[in-house]
């Protein structure tokens, strides 16, 4: 449903002759795409909330906050996005290792896979804040980007803050071991 929302979005646009916003839309499109390929080229196994939740994080910044201009009209949209960003990469981080240890094929303590999971979500904002530092240097920059150290620094804290929370739940079920609801859900495996 959400990818015919994306196709009928970007062909009103081609025919309004909106170029720009088509190609946010292609961008949104084919970034949505990336798990599927993933899923289907390269046997890596994702689940359908996190697709979802791709799918829907695509649609909030790039078509509702380019297009729409929602970082325009909601003062707090940006902090909330890097909020949902530092969580989901965080929920991505611990469904990867919960897979791995369903599969036995690590085993640490749960200090070691949260810090794992801090330090590779940490990472993922860092570049996405570096991504939008080139590209206001270049002169591409939209609404979206904003080119202070401020906004820098709340983005990274915000996005870090997502993914605190996710990484203290995350603790607390693998050092009191029930992993096994959880391991079913990000695996999607009801059984």
């Amino acid at each position: 449903m959400l990818f015919v929302i994306l196709i009928l979005q970007g062909g009103y646009f081609v025919w309004q002759g909106s170029w720009s916003e088509v190609f946010v839309v292609v961008a949104a499109t084919g970034l949505a795409l990336v798990p599927y390929f993933l899923t289907h080229y390269y046997d890596v196994t994702s689940n359908q909330f996190i697709r979802i939740g791709i799918v829907l994080f695509t649609l909030c910044t790039l078509v509702l906050g380019e297009i729409y201009k929602f970082y325009d009209l909601f003062s707090w949209w940006d902090m909330f996005l890097h909020i949902v960003a530092g969580a989901g990469l965080a929920i991505v981080g611990y469904t990867w290792l919960f897979g791995l240890v369903r599969a036995q094929a690590v085993a640490a303590a749960p200090i070691f896979h949260t810090m794992f999971v801090v330090s590779g979500s940490g990472l993922i904002l860092t570049l996405w804040e570096v991504y939008e530092f080139c590209i206001d240097q270049l002169g591409w920059s939209s609404n979206l980007m904003q080119p202070s150290l401020f906004d820098t620094m709340m983005d990274l804290i915000v996005g870090l803050g997502g993914v605190a929370v996710v990484c203290i739940v995350g603790y607390v079920l693998l050092s009191k071991q029930k992993l096994t609801a959880v391991s079913q859900i990000t695996s999607g495996d009801y059984n």
